[in-house]
């Protein structure tokens, strides 16, 4: 049999009344209205007027009238709204109900109760919740994500490599490609290169775009590349992944990008888009942060994420040898690899060949 807390507390409170005559009940409506939230719902009804008294608007009232009570031989349990309210009637519970047996060497008993109602949801006129905490229910998405974070951090070796890198041939031709009549209709935002960077120098290090079979004792070489985009949304993180990006034109690449992330945030990604993913993009910077250190997506052996672009100074060297300070876009990649899968050289070369397409672009056609 289950009964609700309310029921629990009104079946005990009803128990103490008929146990013991010293036991009344005070508080604010707790008498004709049971109660705030019903605790004390028809005691009074049953139990007489005496035995369920409505008190002013006062709590340090309340609390002085059961210490006088309690001092005269009575058990009294009293109610205060919410937690909110019950600091006037602090002193009172700690200058005299909580000294009181002490003072009187003992002769004195003071068995006052105090109910005090507190949690998240309450949803009153008087105020929003009187918890300092708020308990949100782990489900969908977010128990999901939770649970393949943690067995992807606790069976994945993590290495992490920093890189920064002077991007600002990649963002002129990011602004020149956004120009062309092609591109006219399509959302080219600069992380599209940056994953385009990324499909590049996979074909170098293979070893990135693999997984670890376990029970074969394998590691599992993929000749394609689903490319995972880890998109926050308000039920959470989710990584859908963009099928064969590796065969896809840069137009693509951007409309599929922009589907994607239209999907994710209208919250309808499909299980079947975070199925099958082999390496994964993260973007940290759309955030303002510079860099961080991501969590591999379970079954795959790295992910690359990208920080904030930002114009900083930056040290140029012409054909000469002549240096000098120019801003530039800069910004930090991190990449976090799976160490069974990949070696210190492989994932340093990986995180170098990004960094290189993105600084200059050009290197792309060789």
């Amino acid at each position: 049999m289950t009964v609700s807390m309310m029921k629990a507390l009104n079946d005990g409170l009803r128990q103490a009344l008929l146990d013991d005559p010293k036991v009344l009940l005070m508080g604010e409506d707790i008498g004709r209205l049971g109660g705030v939230f019903r605790v004390t719902d028809g005691l009074r009804k049953e139990f007489g007027d005496l035995k369920g008294i409505d008190t002013p608007l006062g709590e340090a009232g309340i609390v002085g009238a059961a210490i006088g009570l309690a001092m005269r031989g009575y058990r009294p349990v009293c109610e205060i709204q919410f937690d909110g309210f019950v600091y006037p009637a602090v002193n009172q519970i700690i200058s005299q109900l909580a000294k009181l047996r002490h003072r009187s060497a003992g002769l004195l008993s003071m068995p006052v109760v105090i109910r005090i109602p507190y949690g998240g949801g309450i949803g009153s006129i008087e105020h929003h919740s009187e918890s300092p905490e708020t308990r949100i229910p782990i489900r969908g998405v977010r128990k999901h994500t939770a649970a393949a974070m943690v067995a992807s951090a606790f069976t994945a070796p993590h290495v992490t490599e920093f890189i920064t890198v002077d991007v600002s041939a990649t963002m002129r031709l990011r602004e020149l490609v956004a120009g062309r009549r092609e591109f006219r209709e399509v959302r080219v935002t600069p992380l599209v290169f940056f994953a385009r960077a990324l499909l590049i120098a996979l074909a170098t290090t293979p070893e990135a775009n693999a997984s670890w079979d376990e029970e074969a004792q394998e590691i599992v070489l993929k000749h394609y590349v689903n490319l995972g985009v880890a998109a926050a949304t308000d039920r959470g993180l989710v990584v859908p992944n963009i099928k064969s990006a590796d065969r896809m034109s840069l137009r693509e690449l951007a409309e599929a990008f922009a589907a994607l992330t239209a999907t994710a945030r209208a919250g309808r990604t499909s299980p079947q888009d975070m199925l099958g993913g082999t390496i994964t993009l993260t973007n940290v910077g759309v955030f303002g942060v510079d860099t961080g250190t991501p969590i591999l997506n379970p079954g795959e052996a790295a992910i690359l994420a990208v920080g904030a672009i930002r114009r900083m100074p930056w040290v140029v060297q012409d054909d000469n040898g002549d240096e000098r300070i120019e801003p530039r876009w800069v910004t930090q990649l991190a990449l976090s690899f799976d160490h069974r899968l990949m070696d210190g050289k492989q994932g340093s070369e990986l995180l170098a060949d990004v960094a290189a397409v993105l600084h200059e672009p050009g290197l792309a056609l060789l």
